[in-house]
């Protein structure tokens, strides 16, 4: 299980690691981003950009397990004590991802404004990733989940699922920093957000 969020002395400690500018998730309005520091869970192996500021301030990025195009079979939402849970199912792993607050979301293609109630939006950009299956011509998460028995999340919905890139957009009453696990078994990405 590889977590995102850091205690601030293992930030402190990994200062000497190579440094790298944090990547912008496309179509998303940001402010401009500190360059960040990668760090690799010695567990897993896998490595992870983040801020050396605040580890939200940027874009966080993980490579993810999955070995080809990845198709997203579930999206649904969880209340718990302390916390909402968003978790994102896959059939063959969990995509390479990105994920960042942003003020504001475009659809890419078009260049739409996407409107996510909320305010706070964090935007997750999955990868080699979709949530339409092109043999059955079918799609396989729906667009909006409902969150209304949720306390922080105010809105989940797909922002775009376009050239390779599947987006969803979450829209939070208040900003809280959310701790990120990827799981297997089935493969699944699992973002939780703490209640205000």
């Amino acid at each position: 299980m590889f977590r995102y969020l850091l205690p601030l002395t293992l930030l402190t400690a990994c200062a000497g690691a190579r440094s790298t500018p944090a990547e912008e998730a496309p179509a998303a309005e940001q402010a401009p981003v500190e360059p960040a520091a990668e760090v690799t869970d010695p567990a897993e192996g896998t490595p992870s950009t983040v801020s050396p500021h605040s580890m939200w301030d940027g874009v966080v990025t993980s490579e993810g397990t999955a070995s080809g195009r990845a198709l997203a079979t579930d999206a649904r939402v969880g209340l718990h004590e302390g916390y909402d849970r968003v978790v994102i199912e896959f059939d063959v792993g969990v995509p390479a991802h990105e994920l960042s607050f942003v003020a504001s979301v475009r659809q890419a293609g078009s260049g739409r404004p996407v409107d996510i109630p909320g305010e706070a939006i964090f935007l997750i950009t999955l990868k080699n990733a979709s949530g339409f299956n092109l043999e059955s011509g079918e799609a396989t998460v729906d667009r909006t989940v409902d969150v209304s028995a949720l306390t922080n999340i105010a809105h989940l919905q797909i922002v775009d699922d376009f050239e390779g890139q599947l987006r969803f957009g979450v829209g939070l009453k208040t900003r809280t920093d959310p701790t990120v696990d990827t799981l297997a078994d089935p493969p699944r990405l699992v973002i939780d957000f703490p209640h205000p």
